[in-house]
């Protein structure tokens, strides 16, 4: 991916409105928006006209279900943030269903689960980052390497829904472009996980998801956990309920150099645009994606990334963007699973 091909439009929150606007007129009556949503925020990143993007998307996700199994995740409505996400990394459904068939023996080797939306969504973000090559057995082996460090640390937490966070940090490089060794990766983990516990942040799946996220942010820990303890509460002040569900949002708005009171404030003002959509988003959707928007806005005005002409600096940003949709696909494949049992 070039610089060129990566770009944050002019007015995030208008063209997040503009696609959701586009995508919400093509949904089909039993289609559940859940997913049309959080793509959204996805295909804001993506040029062309907000219909012919919604276009580019349903046929997308058509061909991912007419490629995949019947017993396949794709043959849900996640297909259609999946499709998202493919069409913003300029990946095909061919190639994109091909690999995941072929890493499931690759992923059977080292002893992880397969066909499942977290192993699906894990491939997603390894093809992603490789930039064009396939996934290879040491990918895999790194991955569940950085597995088994997790489950080391938090055994009864630790499990399938944390393929994707298991991918990201698999491809996490150090400044001379190195790659962390697993226990580096675990320290890290570690201390943003403990840290933000001794801030009176509960322990287990979603704090663990925080910390995962965090892992990417370039600051030290202590400025980051304090910076993570302002913007949560600065949002419950303002009247929000925050819980543990919102942890991994508020650790993506960490990232942003802007002071808690700005990014908050920017939030804020998207959700209330976005609270006036049709159909409107529930309060807790709504909030991932101002989330998302509120971080595009103010990364787009950020002195630091307007200088940016470093590559990895920009994947670094798309990371912390993919990092929010994974979770967001994931927490959407879990309460559809439950729902349906």
């Amino acid at each position: 991916m070039s610089t060129d091909e990566f770009k944050i439009p002019d007015n995030p929150l208008d063209r997040f409105c503009a696609i959701y606007t586009a995508l919400m007129e093509q949904k089909r009556w039993f289609q559940d928006p859940t997913p049309l949503r959080f793509a959204a925020v996805t295909l804001s990143l993506i040029p062309g006209t907000p219909r012919s993007v919604a276009l580019s998307l349903e046929n997308m996700a058509n061909e991912l279900k007419n490629l995949a199994g019947w017993t396949s995740p794709l043959q849900s409505s996640i297909r259609f943030a999946v499709a998202a996400i493919l069409l913003r990394s300029g990946d095909t459904a061919r190639d994109f269903t091909d690999e995941v068939e072929r890493v499931k023996d690759l992923f059977k080797q080292h002893g992880l689960r397969r066909g499942s939306v977290y192993f699906l969504i894990a491939v997603l973000i390894l093809r992603d980052h490789l930039h064009g090559r396939k996934i290879g057995e040491r990918d895999v082996e790194r991955m569940r390497a950085i597995y088994d460090m997790m489950k080391s640390h938090h055994f009864w937490l630790t499990g399938v829904d944390d393929y994707p966070a298991c991918a990201f940090l698999s491809i996490a490089q150090t400044r001379t472009g190195g790659a962390f060794s697993p226990e580096e990766i675990g320290v890290r983990v570690e201390e943003f996980y403990n840290g933000l516990n001794d801030q009176g942040f509960s322990r287990g799946n979603q704090l663990q998801t925080a910390s995962h996220v965090l892992f990417f942010n370039p600051d030290n820990t202590s400025s980051v956990v304090e910076k993570f303890n302002d913007i949560y509460k600065l949002f419950a002040d303002r009247g929000l309920y925050m819980h543990g569900g919102d942890y991994d949002e508020v650790a993506i708005l960490t990232y942003l150099h802007h002071t808690p009171s700005v990014i908050v404030d920017r939030a804020l003002s998207d959700r209330e645009a976005i609270a006036t959509l049709k159909p409107t988003p529930p309060r807790e959707i709504s909030f991932s994606l101002c989330a998302g928007t509120a971080f595009l806005s103010l990364a787009r005005l950020s002195e630091k990334l307007q200088k940016i002409n470093d590559i990895q600096a920009l994947m670094q940003v798309q990371s912390i963007l993919q990092a929010q949709q994974a979770a967001a696909m994931a927490s959407v494949a879990a309460a559809s699973a439950a729902a349906s049992n």
